[in-house]
Parts: structure tokens; C-alpha cells; sequence
């Protein structure tokens, strides 16, 4: 990776490549947020992968997640 980054933002989390994305960025020291299509696929990924945290894109609050949740 070229310079730093310390938040990596993960789409499609819940699957297969989002998922191997975001575990790479967490071994490199970036703090990983993903994003999945609903709160309990939210929930696996932060409990299963170790993300940080993850944000719900079909959420009425995305907006309020993504400032609260990804610091770029």
C-alpha cells in the first residue's frame, strides 16, 4: 500500500470478496468498516470478521452512520 490509510470502507462486506478485503486491511492496521444491506448482515460482520463496525446502505440513517462510523 502506498501511504497510509487508517479507515478502510468494505463494500459488500458479508461476501466473499468484501470479506477477504477487509481482513487484509485489518492485518495492515487500517480500522475496517464494511457495508451490508441489512443490520443482521451488519452484525456477522462485525462479529464474525472483526470489522470495526458496518454500515446498513439501505438504512433510513446512512448518512448519520457514515459520519459516525468512516473518519477518511
Amino acid at each position: 500500500m502506498r501511504g497510509r490509510m487508517s479507515d478502510a470502507p468494505s463494500c459488500a462486506a458479508p461476501v466473499a470478496v468484501g470479506s477477504v478485503i477487509g481482513q487484509i486491511a485489518r492485518l495492515k492496521g487500517c480500522r475496517v468498516v464494511g457495508v451490508a444491506g441489512d443490520a443482521a448482515k451488519c452484525d456477522f460482520v462485525v462479529e464474525e470478521f472483526g470489522f470495526a463496525a458496518c454500515v446498513d446502505r439501505r438504512s433510513a440513517n446512512l448518512r448519520e452512520q457514515l459520519k459516525r462510523n468512516v473518519h477518511l
